[in-house]
């Protein structure tokens, strides 16, 4: 599933924001399994006799997405009913398909059983403080109870719908609201499921926003956004006060983005007082190159596997300094880059063919680093690397201590690491 992302324009400064449900898409359903081999087993039986097998094989394959595509039309042609009609608008759906026309009568069935009043439909919350976007389908006033409604045409109610409602409470800031789910029927035009979920928010949005942690530290999605550019930031960064790492953690990000975009705005305003990157160079050595193994990675909306490595450097006055990369020497990487402003030139056929990664290790360079002022916290981030033609002697260990951020990362790779040496 592609990140469905919101635009967030704060202090006339623009942010991505992912969508609840984008976060809650990492959750697994496991249920999702059988049903997609049943329905398939079921396709196959029905047209075996009459298509040849080929056809038949490929048009199995794809037979769930097209059930899952006429599904996710028949539910926004839903919401955009209902939509209307809680505006006032009139609606006409006679020339909608029977699913839709069930579902429809289910909702107008529960709104006759209920005293409702409606207030809003289709609009977009915003949470500030984890930098998500989210869109509430209906705010009505039930039974005396203003409430956040999240409509569904689903065959039955999942565990997930409750923290998307906890979500959407947060974002609207109202604590006396209820959420509930409404999940209407497209078989039988009218039945309807109307569950609560207020009296266990707190334990609902603890558990959304333990998931939004996962998903900003272990997906590392390349986003524009407080959150994610302090992740970044973070990943093996040097605190000035201490000169210890500082390891990926949605815990270490300021609350406030407010404050965060404030902060931004002054730290690129000055900018030339603040960086030490303005012409200044700092001269290390790497020390150590730790595989990490292989991870998931978006690109252009599709996950790929891909290896990873850390580059670990020492400078003469002994700060650390980490850069994570993609493990590719294709001529395009950001590494073969790298390697290419290290060695001050470029690789040949041969020289790219013969490289091994663990070959750096011990070379000088000069480090181009990034200041930045977050919330009161200095981080400092590698932006460049570049040759050394003096053969300067830094002591570093041989074997350094592997931070605990990397044996984290190394633990959770699809494939077994080593640590190049």
């Amino acid at each position: 599933m592609s990140a469905r992302i919101y635009k967030r324009e704060i202090n006339s400064v623009m942010y991505d924001y992912p969508s609840v449900t984008t976060i809650l898409s990492e959750i697994n359903k496991p249920y999702l399994v059988p049903w997609a081999v049943n329905l398939t087993v079921d396709y196959i039986k029905e047209n075996i006799l009459t298509t040849p097998l080929n056809e038949l094989m490929e048009n199995a394959r794809n037979f769930q997405q097209g059930v899952l595509q006429d599904c996710a039309d028949t539910g926004t042609r839903v919401h955009k009913l209902i939509q209307f009609f809680s505006n006032g608008q009139v609606v006409d759906y006679s020339n909608d398909k029977q699913e839709v026309k069930n579902c429809f009568n289910a909702f107008l069935k529960w709104v006759k059983d209920n005293e409702v009043k409606f207030l809003k439909s289709e609009f977009v919350v915003y949470l500030d403080d984890l930098c998500i976007g989210g869109t509430v389908d209906l705010l009505a006033i039930v039974n005396g109870k203003k409430t956040i409604i999240d409509i569904k045409t689903s065959n039955s109610i999942s565990d997930t719908f409750c923290l998307q409602l906890a979500a959407y409470k947060k974002g609207l800031s109202d604590s006396e609201c209820d959420i509930s789910v409404l999940r209407i029927d497209k078989k039988t035009g009218s039945e309807y499921e109307y569950k609560n979920y207020s009296e266990n928010y707190e334990k609902y949005i603890s558990a959304f926003i333990n998931l939004v942690k996962f998903w900003y530290s272990f997906k590392q999605r390349r986003i524009n956004n407080p959150i994610a550019k302090c992740l970044g930031a973070c990943i093996g960064q040097v605190t000035e006060k201490t000169n210890t790492v500082v390891p990926a953690s949605v815990n270490q990000v300021p609350t406030n983005i407010n404050s965060i975009s404030k902060e931004q705005n002054l730290v690129k305003e000055s900018e030339k007082k603040t960086s030490i990157s303005n012409g200044k160079k700092i001269l290390a050595v790497c020390e150590a190159v730790y595989e990490l193994g292989k991870h998931l990675q978006e690109y252009q909306g599709k996950e790929k596997v891909v290896d990873q490595i850390v580059l670990s450097f020492v400078t003469e006055d002994a700060q650390h300094f980490y850069k994570r990369l993609n493990l590719s020497l294709y001529n395009k990487s950001l590494l073969y880059r790298w390697l290419v402003c290290w060695r001050g030139k470029d690789f040949t056929k041969e020289e790219i063919e013969k490289f091994h990664i663990a070959s750096v290790v011990s070379a000088n360079c000069y480090l181009e680093i990034e200041e930045n002022n977050v919330n009161g916290r200095v981080y400092k981030n590698i932006t460049n690397v570049s040759h050394c033609e003096k053969k300067v002697r830094i002591n570093f260990e041989k074997n350094p201590y592997t931070p605990a951020w990397i044996r984290n990362l190394q633990e959770s790779a699809v494939i077994e690491h080593q640590k190049a040496s």
